[in-house]
């Protein structure tokens, strides 16, 4: 296959056929090759195991099933990082469905507005309080039939578990998984609005399974990892980074920031994917306590601090002779360039078209971007408006494009 003009990695993939196409399938294939018994979640709570994620999301699937969820329905994840998340997103993509996920800190204005555009049927909540939220907006949600409320504390409607109770004895994971496609869509992630109004990205299967494959080779992943979450879940780093994580056998640490310092030291992560301001108080506390210390040990620091920037410089320098060499070895053995792994499933796709356009309404003023380009927004931000705009122009032509040139009718 021709290299592409987006970004790409050099790697000795297995063939295509042997690799998985879904988040789901993924996920059954780690549990075949790590064991259901292996721990994959720590919370303060606990600890889960990667066979009771899976059984608790196909139990949450067939409940959503019994409920009248059909595939391809759209859902709300309105709610922030715990144990059951995980659990509702892989429920919610085994039933053949679209989740719509935002934190519970989007104004209550916004959420119903993405909501409504969205058309969603179900919503899984946070908790009592954003329950209660819900209730005050559901008036502007017409299509909306049942409330999933993921922690049980203070409710007495739907629950996450009685949910799961209701789907208890139905297929397990590994059937619900195999019916899933790569083709179909996982996600409408809406932008955060910073220069415009939040658009749609719609996002399918192929796009994650592309992550979930590429980038345990690239940071050599494996099940020895332990991953500090501390990032909403919804967002699309994170949640890419929670697929890759788990999929791969490795542990994950959710946290917030009270905790930060403490789950730091006490699970000695390998991973923990963040942005610059959660450091701020680690570094703040560390320059206090330097500040404090005798002038011995303030030049120890500096000593240590000048060795590892030096030996991260030498290893950015040794990678990047080692690729050249391996690229000038494959010219010479192959007589041609390396092949690059190009953007999964890079053409149009009638499905996201529909999953894109069956909900447009020519009476709000917002677009709303499909884009399937693995590598444009790899490992970026939740997927900003700049995002978008950069996918829109991106080549081969993506998705967005051509629904809006398709689709007249589409948001403008």
């Amino acid at each position: 296959m021709p290299p592409t003009s987006s970004p790409s990695v050099l790697l000795d993939a297995a063939p295509p056929s042997a690799q998985p196409t879904t988040i789901p399938a993924y996920f059954q294939a780690a549990v075949e090759r790590v064991g259901r018994d292996r721990s994959c979640i720590t919370d303060r709570n606990g600890s889960l195991t990667i066979g009771q994620i899976l059984d608790s999301a196909a139990a949450v699937a067939q409940g959503l099933r019994r409920r009248g969820l059909s595939p391809g329905d759209r859902v709300g994840l309105w709610a922030d990082n715990s144990r059951r998340w995980l659990a509702t997103d892989l429920a919610i993509q085994a039933a053949g469905a679209i989740s719509v996920p935002r934190g519970t800190d989007t104004p209550d204005a916004e959420i119903a507005e993405l909501l409504a555009h969205a058309e969603v049927g179900f919503v899984f909540v946070h908790d009592a309080k954003t329950a209660a939220r819900l209730e005050r907006i559901r008036g502007g949600l017409p299509g909306l039939r049942d409330v999933v409320v993921l922690d049980p504390t203070g409710v007495h409607g739907l629950t996450f578990d009685r949910l799961a109770e209701e789907g208890a004895g139905g297929p397990p994971f590994a059937e619900w998984a195999a019916k899933v496609g790569g083709d179909d869509v996982a996600t409408i992630i809406y932008t955060s609005g910073t220069t415009g109004r939040p658009k749609g990205v719609v996002l399918a299967q192929s796009n994650f399974a592309h992550q979930m494959d590429v980038l345990p080779k690239v940071l050599g992943i494996g099940a020895d990892d332990v991953f500090l979450s501390i990032l909403p879940p919804w967002h699309i780093f994170e949640r890419t980074v929670e697929y890759v994580a788990l999929s791969r056998g490795a542990r994950l640490v959710i946290t917030d920031r009270r905790r930060f310092r403490e789950d730091l030291q006490a699970h000695s992560p390998t991973f923990v994917p963040s942005v610059p301001r959660l450091w701020e108080p680690v570094h703040d506390a560390a320059r206090k306590s330097l500040a404090d210390s005798s002038p011995i040990r303030r030049a120890a620091f500096a000593a240590a601090y000048f060795l590892s920037d030096l030996r991260a410089r030498a290893v950015d320098r040794w990678k990047g002779h080692v690729r050249r060499v391996r690229r000038g070895i494959w010219r010479v053995l192959h007589g041609r360039d390396p092949v690059h792994l190009p953007n999964a499933n890079a053409g149009c796709d009638r499905n996201l078209h529909r999953a894109a356009g069956q909900h447009a309404d020519s009476n709000t003023n917002r677009d709303t971007c499909c884009h399937r380009h693995p590598h444009t927004n790899a490992f970026g931000d939740e997927g900003s408006d700049g995002d978008a705009d950069r996918a829109a122009n991106a080549d081969p032509e993506p998705v967005c494009r051509r629904l809006q040139r398709q689709q007249p009718s589409h948001r403008q």
